[in-house]
C-alpha cells in the first residue's frame, strides 16, 4: 500500500473519530447524519487507524534496517526527543485552534 494512500486513509479515519467527540456535545436529536455515522463507525475506525499506524511503523523499521547497517544505540537516540515532541505538538496545536474556534463560534466573543 503506498504511503500517501495510508496517510489519507488515516486522515479519514481521524475525521470519524473527531466526529464522535463533536457529537458527544450534541443532544441525540440534534446530531447531524454525519455525526451519527461517526458514532457507529468509530470502533471500526479506531481498529483500522491503530492497525495502519503499527503496520506503517513496522514497515518503516524493516525498510530502514535493510537500507542501512545496524546503527549504534546512541545514534538511534540522537535527536529523538525533538522529533517526537514536534510530532506531538503539531496535532495538539491544530486541534487546540479548532476547539477554540468552536468555543467562540458556539458562545460568541463576549
Amino acid at each position: 500500500m503506498p504511503k500517501e494512500f495510508s496517510v489519507a486513509l488515516k486522515g479519514a479515519l481521524s475525521l470519524l473519530i473527531v466526529g464522535t467527540h463533536i457529537s458527544s456535545l450534541c443532544q441525540p436529536d440534534e446530531a447531524l447524519l454525519w455525526l451519527r455515522v461517526c458514532n457507529l463507525l468509530t470502533p471500526l475506525a479506531l481498529v483500522f487507524f491503530f492497525f495502519l499506524s503499527g503496520y506503517g511503523l513496522m514497515t518503516q523499521l524493516r525498510l530502514r534496517t535493510l537500507r542501512t547497517p545496524t546503527p549504534t544505540p546512541s545514534a538511534l537516540w540522537t535527536g529523538w526527543l525533538p522529533r517526537r515532541l514536534w510530532g506531538l505538538i503539531k496535532p495538539f496545536l491544530f486541534f487546540y485552534a479548532v476547539a477554540l474556534f468552536f468555543l467562540f463560534a458556539g458562545e460568541g466573543f463576549n
